[in-house]
């Protein structure tokens, strides 16, 4: 009688350990879902392109940082963003990728196409300063008309947080000409918001030496 129950209280502690198992692997897949908010994000945007179209210029506090848009740009385009380090040595950022998108005349001429996709960024890159983690002129879309727009964005994710959902096409965004950072609930869809996504005008011409 004694080894029934004693298997009987083994059985009962397994399934304990299941039910708390599965309580634990649903709240780290929920909290993946969660998006960069002001709190956590502030080391991680889009800074800039070319040299130097500015997206982000820094407030007086966070809630009046600026993202710009509407910018004019020549091709090839350089992103360059910001990646938030720890003690300036270790990206927290896990996994980046960089995609763009082309509009004509309010019409979509393509898909999101992927630029680029990093996981476990160097450390050896200075972090301190906006850098260009995807390359130099990687953005060169073929048979642009000058007015078209690109609609440039930056995932990250440190492995517990994202800056957005890849799978959203964003297909009505239509970021204003000034963004603050404290229009920060879900501003477009797929939670996007302004730091990481970057809307710039082609000018009809190429850059020097490119």
């Amino acid at each position: 009688m004694y080894g029934r129950g004693n298997d009987l209280g083994e059985r009962i502690m397994g399934r304990i350990r299941q039910i708390i198992l599965g309580v634990l692997l649903a709240a780290a897949l929920s909290t993946f879902a969660c998006w960069f908010t002001s709190d956590n994000y502030d080391g991680n945007y889009i800074a800039g392109v070319n040299n130097f179209q500015e997206h982000y210029t820094e407030g007086q506090s966070f809630q009046n940082a600026e993202y710009h848009n509407n910018r004019y740009v020549a091709l090839p385009i350089t992103v360059y963003v910001k990646v938030h380090s720890i003690n300036n040595e270790t990206p927290t950022i896990t996994r980046a990728v960089l995609q763009y998108r082309v509009r004509r005349n309010g019409s979509w001429l393509t898909p999101w196409i992927t630029v680029r996709t990093i996981t476990n960024p160097s450390a050896t890159l200075d972090y301190s300063v906006p850098v260009p983690l995807f390359g130099n002129g990687t953005i060169d879309p073929k048979n642009l008309q000058s007015e078209d727009e690109i609609i440039i964005r930056y995932y990250c994710t440190n492995g517990v947080i994202q800056s957005g959902d890849l799978n959203d096409p964003l297909n009505s965004i239509n970021p204003n000409s000034t963004e603050y950072a404290n229009n920060y609930s879900n501003t477009y869809t797929g939670g996007w918001t302004p730091p990481f996504v970057f809307k710039v005008i082609y000018n009809g011409e190429r850059r020097v030496g490119w």
